[in-house]
């Protein structure tokens, strides 16, 4: 159970995760370029950080189609446990302040790096 709760806690901050890996992609390709990245110009599947790249698109993957059901059942057997409040609560905050700065990320769209990103 121990276990449960650590990888519970991992898929908890993974939005938080993509989104440090995403600015740090941003950031190596703003460097290597010697300007911010432009849509449709700056390819970042040509950047040569391969590994990177792969990995922000792997964990956004998953916080698609993996993390958010496994996150709700185990959400809801820790509330059928009768776990303490705080526990949930805060990962709940954890979790909805990841996704929601996400969402953010993509509809304000700063220097148009996500639009960047996927095209």
């Amino acid at each position: 159970m121990r276990a449960l709760k650590y990888i519970y806690f991992v898929f908890t901050c993974l939005p938080f995760v993509w989104l440090a890996l995403f600015i740090a992609f941003a950031i190596r390709a703003t460097l290597k370029l010697g300007h911010a990245p432009i849509p449709s110009t700056d390819d970042p599947q040509y950047l040569d950080f391969d590994f990177h790249h792969n990995l922000i698109w792997f964990l956004f993957l998953a916080l698609v189609y993996i993390v958010p059901p496994y996150w709700m059942v185990m959400t809801i057997v820790a509330k059928i446990k009768k776990r303490n409040d705080f526990y949930l609560l805060r990962n709940t905050l954890i979790f909805g302040g990841g996704a929601v700065a996400i969402l953010c990320l993509f509809y304000f769209d700063p220097y148009k790096l996500t639009m960047w990103f996927a095209d």
